[in-house]
């Protein structure tokens, strides 16, 4: 990705180059299709997303979509996190992301999103005095998606 695609083929409306660079990755090795479905889903989300410190191309990551310029990890501001939490994975995947991580660490929500080839999603979370994370799908009710589709 370069600057000129903030703009060109189509506008990145909330997300700069610098937010980007802030996170420690080089624009140059996040790639386009990424940021523009990242704008996507804060778009139909409804409430701002911060980009987390290492979390798209630098930092350690168990996913290779991160080193490829295909993942992001963000979280949400406590104040101003979306409304129906349930709803996100469905969001989510609406913008074509396919691996879908929901994190909960006692204190607030954060969020694994990439691009790969294989449909996943899971969940972790962990009391915000522990230092283990548990792990388990992320299941998500029919019957709240039938209600966030409304």
């Amino acid at each position: 990705m370069n600057r000129r695609d903030f703009w060109w083929p189509r506008r990145v409306r909330f997300f700069s180059a610098e937010e980007i660079e802030a996170t420690g990755a080089k624009l140059r090795r996040v790639q386009r299709r990424l940021v523009y479905a990242l704008d996507d889903f804060r778009a139909i989300l409804g409430c701002p997303v911060i980009l987390l410190h290492n979390g798209m191309t630098t930092g350690e990551h168990a996913s290779y979509t991160h080193g490829i310029g295909l993942a992001v990890d963000i979280a949400f501001r406590e104040a101003n996190h979306p409304k129906n939490m349930r709803a996100l994975p469905m969001m989510a995947a609406a913008v074509g992301f396919r691996g879908i991580g929901v994190y909960w660490g006692g204190t607030g929500y954060s969020m694994h999103l990439d691009l790969g080839m294989v449909f996943r999603q899971w969940a972790r979370w962990r009391h915000h005095r522990e230092k283990e994370w548990h792990e388990g799908a992320l299941i998500v009710d029919p019957k709240d998606l039938e209600m966030a589709a409304r």
